[in-house]
């Protein structure tokens, strides 16, 4: 590409803010199944995770920051879909917009305890997918029950230590069936523990909806940190998602019903005008304060740019860090 013929960093802009991100989402979503199944030989794990966006508060509402929860394909390393909530909802209904388009067949969803509820397991399993939810004290009949499970049942146990980033862990995996579901397609209690170099144990309970064998848990429960690690820690610093001001950046939808309408089929077409950037930073409704970065950039998380255009803030880049 010639860089210096390259569209202008306001032509982008002009356009990301014209396109309906609800369409956009859609025919994405569509090509990122498509484009993981093309080199997909084993079962995939998609996490699902909320992230806030910290600065794009509308004023008075900085406890309140915008929301998009995200299913992200660990091993592709791609961004399936990306939704916000609306007026009214929360994390939860999100994430069950979420899944609906993914293709579940085959695959396996890893979320975080808020989504260890039975709506969530029945939209997966009725869609030809498994689970592996994280079980807490927000669910604690089920996490009392969990543990007694595990304690009168003889458990599958595998082992695991590993040296990196300068540390050693060991973690360590006990899988029971379990003596009766407790939602739809539930068939097994997990437990991890895990400690790194002298540090305490730590426990975690998940809940599944196949046997998994205990070697299997340690990857998949591990598989589950590449949404923290792979997408949002890449919005964050690199395109210093949570540095950005930006609460609507979206011009009102274009309208189709007038286009190749009668009254309007047998004219020429009438070009759109595209307002200056000077004109859409002080439009009503922005709240922009610094400048937009690079709309187009290459990273290793390949969907980047659709979590972009799913979320509230467009126009400044997306971000956030480890587990």
């Amino acid at each position: 590409m010639d860089y210096d013929a390259a569209p202008s960093h306001d032509t982008f802009s002009r356009l990301l803010r014209l396109l309906d991100p609800e369409a956009f989402g859609r025919a994405f979503a569509a090509f990122a199944v498509a484009f993981v199944r093309a080199g997909q030989e084993t079962p995939e794990v998609v996490s699902l995770d909320g992230k806030a966006l910290r600065r794009a508060y509308e004023k008075g509402l900085a406890a309140s920051p915008p929301l998009t929860v995200s299913g992200f394909a660990a091993e592709t390393r791609l961004c399936l879909a990306a939704v916000s909530p609306s007026d009214g909802e929360n994390e939860v209904e999100a994430a069950l917009k979420v899944i609906e388009p993914i293709d579940l067949t085959g695959r396996l969803i890893t979320a975080d305890a808020l989504h260890c509820h039975p709506r969530m397991a029945e939209a997966i399993t009725q869609r030809g997918g498994d689970y592996l939810l994280a079980l807490k004290g927000n669910r604690r009949h089920w996490l009392r029950r969990a543990n007694l499970r595990l304690a009168d049942a003889t458990p599958s146990i595998a082992e695991r230590t590993e040296t990196s980033h300068g540390r050693n862990e060991w973690r360590q995996a006990e899988i029971v069936a379990a003596a009766e579901p407790l939602m739809p397609g539930h068939q097994a209690f997990i437990r991890i523990t895990s400690r790194r170099d002298q540090a305490k144990p730590l426990m975690r309970l998940f809940m599944a909806s196949t046997l998994l064998s205990p070697q299997q848990a340690l990857d998949l429960t591990r598989a589950h940190w590449q949404i923290e690690n792979g997408l949002h820690w890449m919005l964050d610093v690199h395109l210093d998602e949570d540095l950005s001001r930006a609460a609507r950046t979206m011009l009102p939808p274009t309208q189709p019903s007038s286009i190749g309408s009668p009254e309007t089929s047998c004219k020429p077409p009438t070009l759109p005008t595209f307002p200056s950037a000077t004109a859409l930073r002080n439009a009503p409704g922005m709240t922009t304060t610094s400048s937009m970065p690079s709309l187009i950039r290459m990273t290793s998380t390949s969907a980047l740019s659709a979590h972009v255009l799913n979320s509230p803030g467009t126009d400044d880049h997306v971000a956030k860090s480890d587990a």
